[in-house]
């Protein structure tokens, strides 16, 4: 009994780490909500299946977020800044002049 409480806080102590970066999970769902899903659900099969399944659900998980986003670039209207040779997306930056349209083949 004694020799299987030292050894589970042993594994805590070695997975404090990993266990440390479920806080992360707020930044990824942020910045990416699909790399927030693949990250949940690598981490969940790593720690209730096993690693080597959980390591294989998040390459293929990886693969068709590529695919998905690809389907889909991020596409937006220039224009111009005055003055300057710069061309920046009209939504998210005010103050541009003129709308340029690239027609990419």
């Amino acid at each position: 009994m004694v020799l299987r409480s030292v050894l589970a806080g042993v594994i805590v102590v070695a997975l404090k780490g990993m266990l440390m970066q479920i806080t992360a999970v707020w930044k990824f769902w942020k910045l990416s909500k699909m790399d927030a899903v693949v990250w949940v659900a690598t981490f969940l099969t790593v720690v209730f299946i096993s690693i080597d399944i959980g390591l294989l659900i998040g390459i293929i998980m990886s693969l068709i977020t590529i695919l998905i986003l690809g389907f889909k670039p991020y596409t937006c209207l220039l224009g111009s800044v005055p003055k300057t040779d710069l061309y920046l997306d009209i939504d998210r930056y005010k103050g541009v002049n003129g709308i340029l349209i690239i027609i990419l083949f």
